[in-house]
């Protein structure tokens, strides 16, 4: 992804020349190469990817390189690429991931399979996984100071990293001191991704039974994980190719669904904020793809458009044509991203290959377009298996005649009975060109190490890291230019089409982008009017006085004159006349205290506005219940950590990645288009309304006209004090203060009044100190219902994601029928309780009932697939999300206990056993029933903290416990059950 690049770490030509001999000295200090180029990644918004091949450090002075090791992270100019992807893990029978100098070297023969093993090498002499990755090594022979220090401990006759969780043979591969950095450091340095790449074409062939196997891909998940931990910003993959088959193995119509799976569990493993992309054929875009849920969860779609013709086809043909050139081959960048699209895929999510290597062919005959191939070019290019990097084989073009297809805009050439089809800066600008004339996401190149221009090695770094100072990368410096310099002549407006209409709730600043430059691609200047407001320039942001259409009149004031004017239109996505409607019967309108309108549509829209100022940043350390919450005031832009549990950072958890989550409560009813911000909204009122609903089948205006009629829980209106837990650590009680439903959500316990005023103010005590402010301030109480519907709670997605779309349910939710939906959103507020009974409960009948009201009046389908018939907006199939639960796809969460015993039990942990408990909530008696036997129970706090293990029994005497929320963790045979209960 793009990112600002930290410029310190450069060294300019004239710096190099004035320190050099300082540098020379020092050379850990610099970041990279003097590639000098004249643009980088940061003078454009496109992607940049480079497959970074492993294996192609063996290659040395037989391939034409100036010294063996040349290949490596040292020797590549970063500026120029947003995604390296290191190339590549392989895959293992049993799902487990494996370091490419392990494969097994016969696997193209029939029966051959890949047995596990390491996902880097565990013998350093016999790979660069460790120096290509980390740099400089310092070899150990025994655990020392500095090895404890970097996580390694002894183990059988080698040693294993606890950070890394991943073992090895002697000697130990520190990092040395100081020295040359590797891959993951150099990219997090530069601002550029690094991405595990898995597969490829020699190492894909279990990919099809891992995809269709529950137990190996959730193995495959563990070695994802396990990659993560190393320091990768990502993983891609690259399944060669699902239901096309690979080598040594078939294609089934069943891959691409597999292959979805696949994709699903690694982006719940991941997370949101790290990068998910694959490697597709040139012609998917015409293969039967889920293209719907894979665009959910994949960032980019890296086609593979090299390969196209070779040694394997009949004829001579170009190995990456831009445009088809013949009427027999009709596969080509411009066809394979045509297909794409197509589909349905998003073109700034296609990423367009481009190789760096060319394909020898020995032809039947002088050679030219169109001939016989008899096999590849071996005479020529031996080293190269007849597919030569770019680089190393310039000094032959002198003695071969080169071609130019003006149709494909390539080059070939030509020498006796030898073809070449190979790139040139021309057809690789050609390239970048088609990529910006269509939006395109970008280019991944394939190898980065393709087009090095090395000069003299200046250092040598132990055994393995050779460093060339002056290394040059002209083809991807030509695509960085091409895609810096591109504009379209004329003046257009970007950011807004003509007629565009635009629904928000409230009128907030919109972003006007312009596009104005003469033939000779110089900028104009331009004026834009607009609602009696004039604004200078190409980018400006422009807030509307009011709801209705508006004209902007575009006009360059230099040179030959040219005006464009466009019509926008805004509307209210809900007005005041549907609000009303909405909730005729709210508090305060008619029946109690006529006149306040405390749900007042004021308030609503007050509330959306004050949330739209707050952004909160989650991190969990992923198998724990431990947070950090970061606050963020978009007003100011400053940041206060709200929440920071004591072992987060602590020693046994800093190897466990953290899964990162940013929520932007001004996403409210504000994302997507019309459609789907209706349908949100429609969910949330009907939601809302049924926590606070006053109808019954016979009231005026039915059931489902009078949401909003209580703004807290009946019962309490005196001063009653409920719903405290004692128990709560994090969110303490204050004595005397009640905790009960109050708010469109009825926001209800100490631990959810403390978490909302942490959210809403940065300070935890003001709602647990001051509960009545929430019936106290209408526009409060909105934000306490925004707060609750926008807000992730693990096991439990937001409702607002899985309205808008964004929610991927794992496999385990899959098996539990949680799928999107509305019914997902009861599922989140009050599933215990509604949800998972066979038999649709009346509470869960009126939340429909609501929904389907509300959604009628915004004038919306109920359904996500935008039908209308609510087959999802039931729960009573669904198995509630529990207080915890799998961690998605491979491991269990864990409490902050620290029993070695108790902590093995919850690992264990699973929700596939019957099981009921009742009533829940209960006063002192709790009842279990099951089929099968109990052989353990332990209570826990609902933070996850261990209390007791209880006596097994089917009747439990709680009435010595606190009143609270609690976690009952119940071991039938060998699984695990969680159950929240809620001592009254």
């Amino acid at each position: 992804m793009k990112y600002a690049f930290n410029t310190t770490t450069l060294c300019s030509r004239s710096i190099l020349l004035t320190f050099f001999i300082f540098i020379i000295g020092n050379l850990q200090l610099t970041a990279q190469i003097n590639g000098e180029a004249n643009n980088t990644t940061n003078d454009h918004q496109k992607e940049v990817i480079g497959y970074f091949t492993q294996w192609d450090a063996w290659k040395g002075t037989g391939n034409n390189l100036p010294i063996n090791g040349v290949y490596n992270q040292l020797n590549l100019d970063y500026s120029q690429y947003t995604i390296l992807n290191y190339s590549f893990f392989g895959v293992a029978k049993d799902g487990s991931l494996h370091s490419a100098d392990l494969k097994n070297p016969a696997i193209n023969n029939a029966n051959e399979e890949q047995d596990p093993g390491e996902v880097l090498h565990p013998d350093v002499y016999s790979s660069w996984d460790y120096y290509l990755l980390f740099g400089e090594l310092d070899l150990k022979l025994s655990i020392d100071a500095t090895a404890t220090a970097q996580g390694f401990i002894a183990q059988g006759n080698g040693w294993h990293n606890t950070g890394w969780n991943i073992s090895g043979d002697f000697p130990i591969p520190c990092k040395k001191s100081n020295g040359r950095k590797g891959l993951l450091e150099l990219g997090e340095e530069n601002g550029v991704e690094i991405l595990a790449s898995i597969g490829g074409a020699t190492m894909s062939k279990h990919f099809p039974t891992i995809a269709a196997d529950p137990i190996k891909r959730a193995r495959f998940i563990e070695d994802i994980n396990k990659l993560m931990a190393l320091g990768f910003d990502g993983i891609d993959i690259n399944w060669i190719y699902p239901g096309r088959g690979g080598l040594n193995f078939q294609g089934t119509q069943a891959d691409y669904h597999n292959f979805t799976l696949l994709i699903q569990d690694v982006r719940a493993a991941i997370g949101q904020d790290k990068l998910l992309t694959a490697a597709f054929n040139s012609n998917a875009g015409q293969d039967p793809f889920e293209w719907n849920l894979l665009s959910r969860s994949i960032d980019f779609f890296n086609m593979q458009t090299f390969d196209i013709n070779g040694s394997f086809s009949e004829k001579t043909g170009h190995n990456s044509p831009l445009h088809n050139y013949k009427s027999d081959q009709n596969i080509s960048l411009e066809t394979s991203f045509n297909l794409m699209t197509g589909a349905g895929v998003f073109s700034e999510k296609i990423i367009l290959g481009i190789p760096f290597y060319g394909a020898g062919i020995k032809t039947n005959g002088n050679a030219a377009l169109g001939r016989p191939v008899i096999g590849a070019d071996t005479d020529t290019f031996a080293a190269w298996d007849g597919r030569p990097f770019i680089g190393p084989i310039s000094y032959i073009y002198d003695t071969w005649s080169k071609h130019w297809d003006n149709t494909a805009k390539v080059p070939y050439y030509t020498r006796s009975n030898y073809f070449l089809s190979i790139e040139d800066t021309t057809s690789t600008k050609e390239k970048a060109l088609f990529v910006n004339q269509n939006d395109g996401g970008g280019v991944i190149i394939s190898p980065v190490w393709g087009d090095l221009d090395f000069s003299e090695v200046r250092t040598i770094y132990g055994s393995k890291l050779r460093f060339c100072l002056e290394t040059k990368s002209p083809f991807v410096n030509k695509i960085n230019q091409t895609f810096s310099e591109y504009f379209e002549p004329g003046l257009f407006f970007q950011s807004l089409e003509d007629g565009e209409v635009i629904y928000t709730s409230t009128l907030k600043p919109i972003e006007v982008i312009l596009s104005a430059f003469d033939q000779s691609g110089i900028e104009k200047q331009v004026v834009t009017t607009v609602d009696t407001q004039e604004f200078s320039g190409t980018h400006f942001s422009w807030t509307p006085s009011s709801y209705g259409s508006y004209t902007l009149s575009a006009t360059n004031s230099n040179g030959e004159s040219e005006t464009k004017q466009i019509t926008i239109v805004f509307k209210q996505l809900i007005t005041q006349q549907k609000y009303d409607e909405i909730f005729p019967n709210r508090f305060g309108v008619n029946q109690i205290l006529p006149g306040e309108d405390f749900f007042s549509y004021a308030n609503f829209l007050e509330a959306i506005n004050r949330m739209a100022n707050i952004k909160v940043v989650f991190e969990r350390r992923a198998t724990t219940n431990l947070y950090r919450l970061t606050r963020i005031d978009k007003t100011t832009n400053s940041s206060t950590i709200i929440r920071a549990d004591t072992n987060f950072d602590a020693t046994e958890n800093l190897s466990k990645n953290i899964v990162r989550q940013e929520v932007d409560y001004g996403t409210f009813i504000n994302e997507g288009d019309s459609t789907i911000r209706k349908r949100e909204l429609a969910a949330f009122f009907a939601n809302i309304s049924q926590e606070t609903t006053g109808g019954w089948d016979t009231a005026p205006g039915g059931r489902y006209a009078w949401g909003l009629y209580f703004r807290q829980e009946v019962g309490y209106e005196n001063g009653q004090i409920g719903y405290v837990d004692n128990t709560s650590t994090v969110y303490p009680p204050v004595a005397g203060k009640s905790y009960h439903g109050r708010g469109p959500i009825q926001l209800s316990w100490n631990y959810n009044y403390g978490a909302a005023s942490e959210f809403l103010y940065g300070d935890k005590t003001i709602l647990l100190n001051e509960p009545e402010k929430v019936i106290e301030d209408g526009a409060l109480a909105f934000q306490t219902a925004i707060w609750f519907w926008m807000t992730p709670q693990f096991p439990k997605p937001s409702a607002h994601d899985v309205m808008v779309g964004d929610w991927l349910p794992t496999t385990y939710d899959t098996q539990n029928n949680r799928l999107p939906g509305f019914g997902v959103t009861v599922n989140i507020i009050n599933g215990g309780l509604e949800c998972g009974s066979g038999t649709e409960i009346p509470k869960v009948q009126y939340r429909i009932g609501h929904y389907q009201r509300h959604s009628e009046i915004l004038d919306v389908t109920t359904d996500l697939n935008g039908q209308n018939d609510c087959n999802a907006c039931g729960c009573k199939d669904q198995t509630p999300f529990g207080g915890i639960e799998p961690e998605p796809i491979s491991a269990a969460r864990k409490t902050t206990n620290s029993n070695t015993e108790e902590e093995s039990f919850i690992d264990q942990e699973s929700e596939s056993t019957e099981l009921v408990v009742f009533p829940n909530p209960f006063t002192d008696i709790l009842k279990l029933t099951t089929v099968n036997e109990i052989t353990k129970m332990v209570l826990f706090t609902n933070d996850g903290l261990f209390i007791k293990e209880l006596p097994i029994q089917t009747i439990i005497d709680f009435s010595n416990l606190s009143s609270g929320t609690y976690l009952l963790k119940i071991m039938i045979g060998e699984e695990v059950v969680t159950k929240q209960i809620i001592k009254q």
